[in-house]
């Protein structure tokens, strides 16, 4: 059992706790993998942090999927009120492009829909989701494991902007302890999980289009997927002013 096997590990001063592991097996992505193709799915998630003890810190990442591989493009890092963030994030995710923002959903953090579903009223969005996801039944360090393993086989690539963010947290990460900083891993589990699952891939499928009712919105889109890729040169726009 797996409250069996760390209690064992914390008893065991032979033990490496970092034995799980390896830098050196992380695939490198090259930048011209973003010059070759066009992604076919991007998506956004956030570790919203809320309720934690340990850490106040909110970690977002943007994914695309190239050739069925989600590559790991972009971390960001908030600390700052839920309504204010929430904001930011759906700024974010129409000027990069994302159709989709899912939200880690335990506990107090369930909340950060209401306010994300507040500004896509008020702003009357359309084409833009966002959804509650959680790891279930799996404990975190088993899923931050996972990640891990994801990392070193190749099923998961990351960016050069993203890599050496989400490497420091891996190479740190302690079995043995519970206070570990690992809401960018969360946020990179959660990256493979969506891949896995077609109900939730489906919502990331591009190109998309969104659109806005309300006046201080001005939205342009195109049938090309082309249109949203890493070079930064996205059709979407708006303005709240």
């Amino acid at each position: 059992k797996e409250d069996e096997w760390f209690a064992e590990v914390q008893n065991d001063p032979t033990f490496k706790k970092h034995l799980h592991f390896d830098i050196g097996k992380v695939p490198i992505v090259a930048p011209e993998i973003h010059q070759t193709g066009s992604p076919h799915s991007a998506y956004m998630i956030l570790d919203p942090s809320l309720g934690k003890k340990k850490s106040d810190d909110q970690a977002v990442g943007i994914f695309r999927i190239y050739d069925e591989i989600p590559i790991l493009e972009e971390i960001h890092v908030f600390k700052q009120d839920i309504k204010l963030l929430t904001k930011e994030l759906i700024d974010l995710a129409v000027d990069k492009g994302i159709p989709v923002i899912f939200t880690e959903d335990y506990g107090m953090q369930s909340l950060v829909n209401t306010w994300f579903n507040h500004w896509i009223d008020s702003y009357q969005l359309e084409g833009l989701t966002v959804r509650g996801i959680n790891r279930g039944k799996l404990s975190k360090t088993q899923a931050v494991l996972d990640y891990m393993r994801a990392l070193m086989a190749g099923s998961q690539l990351l960016a050069p902007a993203a890599r050496s963010k989400v490497l420091d947290q891996a190479s740190n990460f302690d079995v043995t302890r519970t206070d570990n900083k690992d809401d960018i891993l969360d946020v990179g589990y959660y990256g493979n999980l969506i891949v896995g699952n077609p109900e939730l891939k489906e919502l990331t499928i591009l190109p998309y289009y969104i659109s806005s009712t309300f006046g201080g919105f001005s939205v342009e889109s195109s049938n090309q997927s082309s249109a949203v890729g890493a070079s930064g040169s996205y059709l979407l726009s708006y303005s709240t002013k």
